[in-house]
């Protein structure tokens, strides 16, 4: 997955600030602090950082001791852009247990339902590490897909079309017009994804880029979740945000 994020990095931020999910970021950290009543010293881990742009917006809200942790590393490079002075850690989330990360968190968040990027198996004991790296009063902040119908497989996204492209967004970049176009599919665990970036004013074929989810809800995690050891799951639903919020008290 990584790798794939690594070609994509050079034009995610451009296609989350076209669809307009840029300004929703922004708006569910605003609820996210304000719902925990972060103070603006308590440390905080964005554990799926991507270009950077929760932790710009941190950044610019006065928040002192925000790090940054991403296994793609050209994505972290783009953060750096914007934040040349914030510390960013280059590794997978199954690495945690390692002992890369040796400091603590009032704050871990995984957000844009990335840890559904993860293999189901990785998932308990990635949820582990991060409960380890939380400070005794730490919360891990993550969202799930609003899965909605069901096939004869599991939960699938609701009124999303199958196997057929749909506009996403379009964007300007180096004087050029893309579009961005995605579809899913189902497999018996997953939900696979194909975005197509195509620019008709260059003579070359579209890209594709294929990642997948799993297709898991919140009341699977809130099972691993409280099996982690964590004290209390909230799960809650923003009207900024298109994804389920699950609040876990460590």
């Amino acid at each position: 997955m990584d790798n794939v994020y690594n070609c994509f990095s050079q034009y995610f931020r451009e296609i989350i600030t076209a669809t307009g999910r840029l300004k929703k970021e922004e708006l569910l950290v605003n609820r996210i602090t304000q719902y925990l009543t972060l103070k603006k010293d308590e440390p905080i881990l964005d554990a799926a950082c991507g270009t950077g742009e929760a932790l710009n917006h941190l950044n610019q809200m006065g928040y002192k001791k925000i790090e940054g942790l991403d296994s793609s590393i050209n994505m972290i490079l783009r953060a750096k852009e914007k934040l040349p002075d914030i510390i960013f850690h280059h590794f997978y989330w199954e690495q945690l247990k390692c002992g890369y990360l040796t400091n603590q968190y009032k704050l871990i968040y995984i957000i844009g339902v990335s840890l559904l990027h993860a293999e189901m198996k990785s998932i308990p004991p990635i949820i582990e590490s991060i409960y380890h790296l939380l400070l005794p009063t730490g919360v891990f902040v993550l969202d799930v897909r609003k899965w909605g119908d069901k096939d004869q497989n599991g939960v699938i996204q609701k009124n999303r079309p199958i196997d057929k492209y749909k506009k996403i967004c379009e964007f300007k970049l180096g004087g050029n017009k893309y579009l961005v176009e995605d579809k899913c599919i189902y497999t018996k665990k997953r939900q696979h994804i194909q975005y197509k970036i195509s620019c008709p004013s260059i003579n070359k074929s579209p890209l594709y880029y294929n990642v997948s989810y799993a297709r898991l809800s919140a009341d699977y995690f809130k099972d691993i979740l409280l099996k982690t050891g964590f004290k209390n799951v909230n799960i809650r639903e923003e009207s900024c945000w298109p994804y389920i919020l699950i609040y876990a008290y460590k």
